[in-house]
């Protein structure tokens, strides 16, 4: 699936698929609807007066986050592809975020 890019490929993905099963089914359903982009308000607006503040990391084969990215970008914000990763960047490459966020 495009949307996930490569990551039933990763070393660790039994792992993290053991860990997502234990956690609370319920609250991350609910989570997902609400952190869903299709039921939030608009933030173009607020996007395009503090891009500054703003930076947005996005793996090169999550093809709908990817295309948000030119978006972004031409709105001022700084935007990073990770190289080789889909949507989950955090578990895929947490190397690019201790680079590119100074995460100690």
């Amino acid at each position: 699936m495009p949307f996930f890019g490569k990551l039933s490929d990763h070393p660790d993905i039994d792992r993290w698929y053991n860990q997502r099963l234990t956690q609370n089914q319920s609250f991350i359903a609910d989570a997902m609807m609400q952190f869903s982009l299709g039921y939030q308000e608009s933030t173009w607006q607020w996007v395009a007066e503090n891009s500054e503040l703003i930076i947005y990391i996005y793996g090169e084969l999550d093809q709908k986050y990817a295309a948000l990215a030119s978006r972004l970008t031409s709105l001022g914000v700084t935007t990073i592809q990770c190289d080789g990763c889909g949507h989950n960047v955090r578990f895929e490459s947490p190397e690019t975020l201790q680079k590119h966020l100074w995460i100690t």
